[in-house]
């Protein structure tokens, strides 16, 4: 990935998202391009004011990504952005008749920062992930 190379060359560089659906949300493309210009006005390539202020972001330590141990359907509870309690239940996975097949609980308390769009798993397909502060 461009950002790692360059972390490695010692170049500052970021990834940057916004979302966490891999959909494009017209309210998450606005936050992305805010963003953007806000980092351009930092660096002065901009002199305007920004429209509006916004808090700081959270600063993650790690991310717990969750993964299926039966193939199914994923019932999700929970959206980008969430904040949840450790042991929070976030969904269910289910068979293909409906009968319970396993409790997707947050590992920590965090932030949920992605789910998938399909509820359709296979076995240790991808779920969510929380993102756990500092």
């Amino acid at each position: 990935m461009l950002y790692g190379a360059a972390a490695q060359q010692g170049v500052p560089a970021i990834l940057a998202e916004s979302g966490g659906r891999g959909l494009p949300i017209e309210g998450d493309i606005q936050r992305h391009v805010d963003g953007v210009l806000n980092i351009w006005r930092t660096l002065g390539l901009l002199h305007d004011a920004p429209p509006v202020e916004t808090p700081p972001p959270g600063m993650i330590a790690r991310n717990e990504w969750l993964r299926s141990e039966h193939e199914g359907i994923f019932l999700c509870r929970v959206q980008p952005g969430d904040s949840v309690a450790e042991g929070e239940s976030l969904g269910e996975l289910v068979d293909l008749l409906g009968k319970h097949l396993m409790d997707v609980r947050a590992p920590a308390a965090g932030i949920i920062l992605f789910t998938v769009t399909s509820p359709a798993i296979k076995k240790d397909g991808l779920l969510l992930a929380v993102g756990v502060p500092e």
